[in-house]
């Protein structure tokens, strides 16, 4: 509850201050800071960063690895206190969201044997990066073909098994799209693939792609089938049962992305506006709004 007599945001903002550098002074609480406040989440990807696929010890790893990012944000959540309410945000529910997520990414599946990402060859001539469904034990972007007719197919006339040129970075690449599998090399490209799954909470674009996520464009599915009339074109938008919508070409797609911004922005600031001068939201829900004095014009 706050005290009576404050009269504006900046009144309640300076009180939160007060109470917030006491218990931080008294030795009650620690502040939450970066990247100390990392230290969980940078464990997980250190070790995913490890290929563990041909290692029993390092597959069973996971479990003290999972038992101290738990342990690590619920001593966070008892101990450590933020100043404003973005980064006490980050305090609870992120650190309670990290937890699931890397739950469903490292022990309910494992994501360096199980998950895929949809990814760009070098296109050099003799490369033809198309994996089968299973991807046959592949890594690196290796391919090879599959055995019967249902997988996707490699491409006419290249080797049966090829390698993923890296030689070039992501937004360079202009060959086929394939199924990229956890990649053992090189290593910069291994940190791009864990860093992906690590942020991708819906899988747009990888193999577990959740269900109300709209499926990719035509062409697309053709090129990862090995078919060589997946040439881009521009399509429709396709929209999911929950509303999504998927654009085919990046000029609609980056319209989009502005209006909402712009519209979400406007939103944001009238909401945050709304808030800082209505009492409700200061936790005074038994005070009157404060109302400015009307200006008196002295004749």
């Amino acid at each position: 509850m706050l005290p009576p007599g404050l009269r504006t945001p900046r009144e309640v903002v300076s009180y939160y201050d007060q109470i917030y550098f006491s218990l931080i002074d008294s030795g009650e609480y620690r502040p939450f800071i970066y990247p100390w406040a990392a230290v969980g989440a940078l464990s997980i990807l250190i070790y995913l960063l490890i290929d563990h696929r041909q290692s029993t010890f390092l597959k069973w790893l996971r479990w003290p690895v999972f038992a101290f990012l738990i342990s690590f944000q619920a001593w966070s959540m008892l101990t450590l206190r933020a100043r404003n309410a973005a980064s006490a945000f980050g305090v609870g529910l992120i650190s309670c969201f990290g937890v699931l997520w890397t739950a469903a990414i490292m022990i309910v599946n494992d994501c360096q044997t199980d998950f895929k990402r949809i990814e760009r060859s070098d296109g050099a001539p003799d490369e033809g990066p198309f994996a089968d469904r299973a991807m046959n034990g592949a890594v690196n972007g290796t391919v090879r073909a599959p055995e019967d007719s249902s997988g996707l197919r490699q491409r006419t006339g290249a080797a049966s098994e090829t390698r993923l040129a890296s030689s070039k970075g992501p937004a360079q690449r202009t060959g086929k799209l394939f199924w990229q599998a956890y990649p053992s090399s090189p290593f910069i490209e291994r940190v791009d693939w864990i860093a992906d799954v690590f942020c991708s909470f819906r899988g747009v674009g990888w193999s577990w792609q959740t269900s109300g996520v709209p499926p990719p464009p035509t062409w697309v599915e053709k090129q990862l089938k090995g078919q060589t009339s997946g040439e881009e074109a521009i399509e429709p938008v396709k929209i999911s049962r929950t509303g999504i919508r998927r654009y085919s070409d990046r000029t609609r797609l980056v319209r989009s992305c502005v209006m909402c911004l712009v519209v979400g922005y406007l939103a944001l600031d009238a909401i945050k506006t709304t808030m800082h001068n209505d009492p409700y939201f200061w936790g005074m829900s038994h005070s009157r709004p404060y109302v400015a004095a009307p200006m008196i014009e002295k004749c």
